[in-house]
């Protein structure tokens, strides 16, 4: 029995040594500071906040409907919603390996797109970005 036990505790200790020495994860890439202007430029010109917002709130009425959350408690997780930590830590990231020239073209293709139609746009995403926006809603859910 006792060395069932001391395997067990060497087992434990060398488990915790395992996580310490394990590498961290890669810190989220950052645009530069012109390229964080155009960043902004592009979300606006693609309506991509109302996107999030909509996206958002429509889980969360999904959810209130499955939950049967009251009016105060919808209300309290809408009011939550926060596109600028979405943009910082998934938007910014995303488009950071994007080249300004490359992110002025997107801007002009967006805007000429989105100029015909004032009630729905279009909006450049990624399978990371959705997959991003979808585990970022599930904290409004709690």
């Amino acid at each position: 029995m006792k060395l069932f036990i001391l395997a067990l505790f060497l087992l434990a200790v060398a488990n915790v040594a395992a996580a310490q020495s394990a590498p961290a994860a890669p810190a989220a890439a950052m645009p530069n500071s012109g390229n964080a202007v155009l960043i902004d430029s592009l979300m606006t010109v693609s309506r991509y906040k109302e996107y999030f917002v909509t996206f958002c709130d429509r889980q969360i009425d999904k959810a209130a409907k499955a939950k049967n959350w009251n009016f105060d408690q919808t209300r309290e997780r809408k009011l939550k919603v926060n596109f600028d930590a979405f943009k910082k830590y998934t938007i910014y990231n995303w488009f950071s390996g994007l080249t300004r020239q490359e992110l002025l073209e997107l801007i002009a293709i967006v805007t000429k797109l989105n100029s015909k139609n004032p009630y729905s746009s279009f909006l450049f995403t990624h399978e990371g970005v959705q997959s991003n926006l979808e585990l970022f809603v599930e904290g409004y859910l709690k």
